[in-house]
């Protein structure tokens, strides 16, 4: 008599479980690379733009919060680190004012120094206010009906100090990369912080939390204390203020210097900037 009972085949545990441990891991990765393809061609913006308009208010009270209570707690562990910064910042407005002091000495190829540091911005350039949601990473996230993508970013019509450029939109919140960021690069000159003279020119480059100016030719000349201003090439506004020169670095194999960059504002403690729609 023949047994047409069915033969079952056991395989072990391990075998089955690594079987569907690697499809799960190779789904992952088809999915993961049809988002990135997706993302990068922008079929994905609607959906960054829905996801924006939940998150921005949730970022935004977090950020607030964190400006509010966790800076103030911060800064009683660091007494001896705000009195540094206090007597820095204390130096850096007298320097400041005696350039202010000297402008009026300045010829006239200079005024755009004087519209800098005393007169404000120049009256062609026209701004729209913007409300800052948090900073994070090297950006700076704010909102505005007037934001797009390429505007340059100031922090007052006053000042003029440079904060970067919005390199994308999401729902309504516009991403700015600061000069600290590590894919910014600036256009930058360099100017005497008591006459105003031009003394070099290069490029500001973020290093993720500090900022440098590169490529200065060897033969031009670099000061701690001297003004960075934007050159006005590649699409930045002229003559806005992106850092003081620091720590000159050693000259390494080639035929540029570099600097460390002392930055002029604390980005987290920014609230309101400005987008500058013309120039």
């Amino acid at each position: 008599m023949w047994n047409w009972a069915p033969t079952v085949v056991k395989y072990p545990l391990g075998m089955r479980s690594s079987s569907k441990t690697g499809y799960f891991v190779g789904l992952y990765f088809l999915v993961s690379l049809l988002l990135i393809f997706l993302d990068s061609r922008k079929f994905l913006k609607p959906v960054h733009n829905l996801v924006g308009g939940f998150t921005t208010p949730v970022t935004s009270s977090l950020f607030n919060f964190r400006r509010v209570l966790v800076s103030p707690l911060t800064s009683v562990f660091s007494v001896g680190d705000l009195e540094k910064e206090n007597v820095s910042l204390r130096e850096r407005n007298v320097q400041l004012e005696g350039i202010i002091a000297q402008i009026g000495a300045l010829k006239e190829e200079n005024e755009h120094m004087r519209r800098l540091l005393a007169a404000g911005l120049p009256p062609s350039m026209l701004f729209s206010p913007a409300r800052v949601v948090s900073v994070s990473g090297g950006s700076l996230f704010l909102t505005s009906e007037k934001v797009q993508e390429g505007l340059n970013v100031i922090t007052s019509q006053d000042k003029g100090v440079f904060l970067g450029r919005v390199r994308g939109v999401y729902g309504g919140r516009g991403e700015v990369a600061l000069p600290v960021s590590v894919d910014s690069k600036i256009p930058a000159i360099v100017r005497d912080k008591d006459t105003g003279d031009r003394r070099a020119s290069g490029l500001v480059l973020g290093k993720g939390g500090r900022a440098i100016v590169d490529q200065v030719f060897t033969g031009e000349t670099l000061k701690e204390g001297d003004l960075i201003l934007t050159s006005g090439d590649q699409g930045f506004p002229p003559e806005l203020l992106v850092g003081f020169v620091g720590k000159i670095l050693p000259v390494k194999e080639g035929a540029f210097r570099q600097a460390e960059i002392v930055l002029p504002v604390d980005y987290y403690k920014l609230t309101n900037v400005f987008l500058v729609t013309k120039y």
